[in-house]
């Protein structure tokens, strides 16, 4: 690519979203929630199949305790002005471990979970329960790998802290380690079933038509065409029938 090398830490950032554009165009990515970033104030960017959107630093991360319970307060108003019955869909870093405990969550919580529940895991779920989303990686039996989306550093373990709630409408949710975009964190790639918005038109009058369904019936016919006639002959002489037929119209 013009411009750009090999090594990815070497591009400088606002020049990563042509590296990101690349990557989302190969996994038929139609949208995608970026994080951490660290573009400055707000604004926007057209690359050649993107176009980017960033305005300064996001609401909190649920990382500690006060600063995870103003995250859902924040979140949770902003949820309010969603109807019940449209799409919901919660995209980033909830730096969480929801586990495999279906028995305790059997609405939000899949059968196919990994790990062990931490605090930011029961946070997100005890936030499920009041706003109906789920946790959407977790009902699909994919390969272990597909399932997690970050390695600690140190004990090189693989954690699934990368989350996509929805309210059920969506047919797979994997990660995606070929990613290359310069993070530690694995792309987490959702496929949804949407169904379009259909808008109703108000129905716009039409040209008024003869009802023609008497003419079936002899005796009104023979009634229509003796009156029509007379009609016509008390028009005066000289005139086409165009203009006879006009004057009949009015």
């Amino acid at each position: 690519m013009p411009g750009l090398t090999d090594n990815l830490k070497d591009i400088d950032d606002a020049r990563k979203t042509a590296v990101i554009n690349d990557e989302l165009r190969r996994l038929n990515v139609d949208i995608a929630a970026l994080q951490e970033t660290r573009l400055a104030d707000s604004g926007t960017l057209k690359e050649q199949d993107y176009t980017f959107y960033w305005q300064g630093r996001g609401p909190m991360s649920p990382g500690s305790t006060d600063k995870g319970c103003r995250f859902y307060e924040d979140l949770t108003a902003t949820i309010r002005n969603v109807p019940s019955d449209e799409q919901l869909v919660l995209l980033g870093d909830f730096n969480e471990r929801v586990s495999d405990d279906h028995d305790s969550w059997p609405a939000y919580l899949g059968k196919f979970g990994v790990g062990k529940m931490n605090e930011n895991g029961q946070r997100a779920l005890e936030f499920c329960t009041y706003h109906n989303p789920c946790i959407t990686k977790s009902y699909f039996q994919t390969k272990p790998q597909h399932k997690v989306s970050w390695r600690h550093p140190r004990s090189k373990l693989w954690h699934g802290l990368d989350l996509i709630l929805t309210r059920r409408t969506s047919l797979l949710t994997r990660a995606y380690q070929s990613a290359d975009c310069d993070t530690d964190h694995s792309l987490i790639c959702c496929k949804f079933k949407m169904e379009p918005k259909i808008f109703h038109h108000a129905i716009q009058p039409g040209k008024p038509r003869i009802d023609i369904s008497s003419m079936s019936q002899p005796e009104l016919l023979e009634r229509f065409t003796v009156a029509f006639e007379k009609e016509v002959n008390s028009k005066p002489s000289g005139l086409s029938a165009t203009k006879k037929w006009n004057i009949c119209e009015t």
